[in-house]
């Protein structure tokens, strides 16, 4: 990959604009899902949401990055990043966790390097999704985000699959097999 980073930070379909896949940040009833990616480390959840949006294709899938206040944040110098990736992490708003309403969202994802609790990261009413996904990431050493990268490539696949798989239990009806 070129510069050393994932595939994933490319767009998935050529446009003029680099920052083109940005057009469809935010969240709302006008998507089908809603995830609000929550962590201590400000770029995770900003890597996480970008991921997501250059990996989403056509679906209708709202997000938010968030940070858990009062944890400390992790060091952008941590990845040395590029500046055409920095950009694009860049330009993702990264939302205080207490200006976000946990109604808004269907789905919650706590990540970080450690094995997250959503127990003891987010509140009670957060606490109470019943879609909640801990995704505890390796440590990047020496500034490897490509590993990073990587992992969290895989995790959101995995997400997209999750929305795949309600997709079709909602289009074949409840008791039916598909």
């Amino acid at each position: 990959a070129r510069g050393g980073f994932a595939p994933w930070c490319r767009l998935v379909s050529p446009m003029p604009n680099a920052f083109g896949c940005l057009s469809d940040l935010g969240y709302g009833p006008q998507y089908t899902h809603n995830v609000a990616f929550i962590s201590p480390a400000s770029h995770l959840s900003k890597i996480a949401e970008c991921c997501l949006l250059a990996s989403k294709g056509k679906r209708k899938i709202g997000s938010a990055a968030a940070c858990v206040e009062g944890l400390v944040t992790l060091s952008a110098d941590v990845f040395l990043w590029e500046p055409e990736l920095d950009a694009r992490i860049s330009a993702v708003e990264l939302h205080e966790l207490e200006d976000l309403d946990p109604e808004d969202f269907d789905t919650v994802v706590v990540l970080g390097f450690q094995a997250p609790s959503a127990a003891e990261a987010l509140t009670a009413d957060w606490a109470a999704h019943s879609n909640i996904f801990e995704w505890a990431l390796a440590e990047a050493e020496g500034g490897a985000r490509d590993a990073v990268f990587s992992e969290v490539e895989k995790k959101i696949a995995s997400l997209l699959d999750h929305f795949e798989q309600l997709a079709m239990k909602r289009a074949c009806g409840q008791g039916v097999s598909c």
